[in-house]
This record gives structure tokens, sequence and C-alpha cells, in this order.
């Protein structure tokens, strides 16, 4: 599938997008896609200098190598370049100034996934990766990883009872570079969050009840 478009504020968009089969039971697609649109005018009429374009690309991968089994991957990059109008503060008369700016974004992630099936429960694992960078050029540097695992275990007691319970690990690390304008402290921090969860889910009727 491609797409393409053109306009006078999003000046151009386009797409593409592509699958097929491998085997009988592995499925692929990838896919990419850009944007740029035109800077915006301020109330002056002059350019706000607020324009941008992006681009991105990513994949997925779906297989189920045996009957109990099946498996996700997938992932995405991207990079955009924006622009923006500023007002900081200065130390002399008229103690700001407004200036045009210019930024970068760009990161990516990835994504696992796995089920399995037993006779009489099931467990299901995720895998979870994103790293993101940010330069704006005349404030701030910023970094930020994410790392994210979860399990889950169905477990059928009984023609009527459910039993689940899972647990999950998330990190978020981030790091910054400060400016005169921009500072934070600390420049660094992780946070690290743990979880876990007990369901036991009972059917007290096994037909509806008529009113």
């Amino acid at each position: 599938m491609v797409t393409v478009e053109a306009g006078t504020e999003e000046r151009t968009a386009e797409s593409a997008r592509y699958g097929g089969k491998v085997g009988d039971n592995i499925y692929y697609r990838a896919y990419t896609k850009y944007s740029d649109w035109e800077p915006s005018l301020g109330p002056t009429g002059a350019n706000a200098s607020d324009g941008w374009h992006a681009l991105r690309g990513g994949f997925r991968v779906d297989s189920t190598p045996s009957r109990a089994d099946s498996l996700t991957l997938q992932g995405d990059l991207y990079r955009s370049n924006f622009g923006e109008t500023l007002t900081v503060p200065s130390l002399s008369a008229p103690y700001s100034r407004t200036f045009p700016n210019a930024g970068k974004y760009s990161g990516g992630n990835i994504l696992g996934h796995w089920n399995h099936a037993f006779s009489r429960s099931s467990t299901s694992l995720q895998v979870y990766y994103d790293d993101t960078n940010t330069a704006d050029n005349s404030l701030f540097t910023d970094h930020e990883a994410v790392y994210d695992i979860d399990f889950q275990h169905d477990v059928h007691l009984g023609e009527s009872q459910d039993f689940v319970w899972g647990l999950g690990y998330r990190s978020i690390q981030d790091t910054n570079g400060s400016s005169f304008t921009v500072s934070l402290q600390p420049n660094h921090s992780r946070l690290n969050q743990y979880s876990g969860f007990v369901q036991d889910e009972v059917s007290l009727f096994d037909k509806r009840v008529a009113g």
C-alpha cells in the first residue's frame, strides 16, 4: 500500500507498507512514513519558524511455531526536526531576546510478546524497550530509556473458576543537559516500579437467570 498527499499547510505526506507470509506460520509487515509541515505566520505576518518534518519506519512479525505457542516481535524508529520561536531571559537590557530555534527528536522501540498454552493454563511474557533523544539547541538535551517486562499466568481450576496472577517491572532512566535558561537538578534520575496482582474469578451460576 502506498499513499501520497500534498497541501499548503502540510506540504507533503507519504507512507508505504508491505506485508507477506513466510512458510505456513510466519507473517510480517514493514512500513515507512514521512511528513513535512509549512511554518506558520505570526500575528505580524512574519515567519514563526515552527515548521517541522518527521520520518518513521517500523516492522512487525507474528509467528505460531507450534499449536501451543505464538510469538510477536515489532519495532519502530523515528526522527523529527522541528523549529520554534523562543523568548528567553537575558542579563542585559532589554532582559530578553526572541529568536528562531531548531531541535531534533529521535528514538526507537522494540517489543516482544510470547504466549504459551498448557492443558489447563496459559502464560504470557512481554518485554519492551524504548529509547528517546531530544535536542533543543538553545535549551537542553534529554535522553530517556524505558525498560519494561510483564508476566501473566492464567490457571483454569475448574469449569467455573479461573485464577490469574502476574508480575511486572518497569525502569525509566532519564539524563539531561542543562543550559543558562533551563536547568533540571538532578540531571539524572531513575524510577523503578514493581507490580503484581492476583485475581480469582468464580462463576456462581452456569445458566442465565431470567426475570
